[in-house]
């Protein structure tokens, strides 16, 4: 049986300071893992309480998902130096 994951945009900004690597996009979007929960499924690794990831709207590039918030703008922000 297939799993079905729903996530939802919790914060759509414009960032210019990091822009996405791949297109130049100054937009990005926070998504945020709601159903199911992924702090009471038990899943394993890396899957497990991956609830948050940030991803440029415009060509799609995205972070990993991480367990906090936090975790995944810094990500974003490492992906954005590396230019």
């Amino acid at each position: 049986m297939k799993k079905v994951y729903t996530f939802e945009v919790k914060r759509k900004i414009q960032w210019p300071k990091t822009r996405c690597l791949k297109c130049g996009n100054g937009w990005i979007e926070e998504w945020h893992q709601i159903d199911p929960d992924a702090y009471e499924a038990n899943e394993e690794w890396p899957l497990y309480h991956a609830a948050w990831f940030v991803q440029c709207p415009n060509c799609g590039n995205r972070t990993f998902a991480f367990h906090k918030r936090k975790m995944a703008w810094k990500a974003w922000k490492g992906l954005c130096k590396k230019e």
